[in-house]
């Protein structure tokens, strides 16, 4: 049993190294809380960078169904168009 106890670091040991864990967990959680923040700032701008697309080519060709059938599929979910692309195409 000696054996076994000295094989494992003491209490204070074990109390300092698990402190260093939760800082660097505590740490991890704010950094990613800050890139969720910065990626959906990043999808809005995306949004309306195509939006804007959307409405120059409109202006611009005045073919608005074209411009529709393009960027229409870049605001929706990947798995909307999936969909529409069956339902176009028949099946995958």
């Amino acid at each position: 049993m000696l054996q076994v106890i000295s094989e494992n670091p003491d209490r204070e040991t074990l109390g300092n190294n698990l402190k260093e864990v939760q800082e660097e967990l505590e740490q991890l959680k704010e950094v990613e809380e800050g890139l969720d923040e910065k990626l959906e700032m990043r999808k809005k701008s995306f949004h309306v960078m195509i939006h804007s697309i959307q409405q120059l080519q409109v202006k611009g060709k005045g073919g608005r169904a074209k411009v529709l059938m393009f960027a229409t599929p870049l605001l929706r979910p990947f798995s909307e168009c999936l969909i529409g692309m069956r339902t176009r195409r028949g099946s995958l």
